[in-house]
């Protein structure tokens, strides 16, 4: 199966530029089957397989883009080439770097060292999924997660799960019970992998085959678009025990009003909120 790499050029108004309008682009891609970015000085790289790229989805989205952001980007370039398969590994390799998050963990890719001095070393194969500890978003969930007080018997979701770097630092983290869930197949037998790899037992659903359970966990994290996560947030509260948490990212600071207002509908009550170049996380508590 290959790859279509596309290059992206903004043209984007003000003459320093502006992360946060990127990573909005990369947010609307990823609807459309994009499934990794490589960011380089100024632009960036986008990756979809051939099977999902439908060139119409992608030009709307583009149009779409310019006509609701005018007054950041005039218009966007872009170059399209092929990558095969089989140079892929090739690429992210080179691409991804090991990130530590003070002494407490370090989160790399198999082909770097065990990083020295920190609790939990974890490694993750990411094979295109999302969740590598790069993006702000995961990040602040991470940061989140290790302030964590727990008894042992807690239990813990990781919905949109990628490539369950969250659950099998939860699971190291001293948590009892740990469920990942995605809807992506790939993200799935790659959180399999890399549980397996970590030593750790979690469990790995399909988003088809995971059922609900009511009042079920102490932690729910959930790092998803925007639109995703007030579509489910009655879902997402339900699932929670009471005095649970909710964690959740995956959206800019500028959204953090509607999904805070969002949920005063499902008994929850907001506790806090932080931020990382734009993107946030909100704790939410039943």
């Amino acid at each position: 199966m290959n790859y279509l790499e596309i290059s992206f050029h903004l043209h984007q108004k003000d003459k320093d530029g502006e992360d946060w309008i990127i990573d909005l682009l990369k947010e609307e891609l990823l609807s459309v089957g994009f499934e990794s970015f490589v960011d380089e000085e100024a632009d960036f790289k986008g990756y979809v397989t051939e099977a999902n790229f439908v060139r119409e989805d992608f030009d709307a989205t583009l149009k779409n883009f310019c006509e609701v952001y005018p007054q950041n980007v005039s218009a966007i370039d872009f170059e399209i080439a092929t990558v095969p398969q089989q140079n892929w590994n090739v690429l992210w390799e080179s691409n991804y770097e090991s990130v530590i998050f003070d002494d407490v963990c370090c989160i790399r890719p198999p082909f770097k060292e065990r990083a020295e001095n920190v609790r939990y070393d974890i490694e993750i194969e990411a094979n295109m999924s999302f969740g590598t500890a790069h993006h702000p978003t995961t990040a602040l969930m991470i940061t989140l997660l290790v302030e964590e007080k727990l008894p042992a018997e807690k239990k813990l979701m990781d919905m949109g799960c990628g490539t369950a770097v969250l659950a099998i630092l939860a699971k190291k983290l001293g948590f009892g019970s740990v469920v990942a869930v995605d809807n992506d197949c790939r993200a799935v037998e790659t959180s399999i992998r890399n549980a397996e790899q970590n030593n750790v037992d979690i469990e790995v659903l399909l988003l088809d085959d995971y059922k609900p359970e009511p009042e079920f966990f102490d932690v729910f994290l959930v790092n998803i678009n925007r639109n995703t996560l007030l579509k489910n947030f009655a879902s997402y509260a339900q699932s929670l025990k009471s005095s649970g948490k909710l964690i959740m990212s995956g959206f800019f600071e500028a959204d953090s009003d509607v999904l805070i207002a969002k949920s005063k509908y499902y008994n929850l009550k907001f506790k806090e909120m932080r931020t990382k170049n734009d993107w946030a996380v909100l704790v939410f508590q039943k």
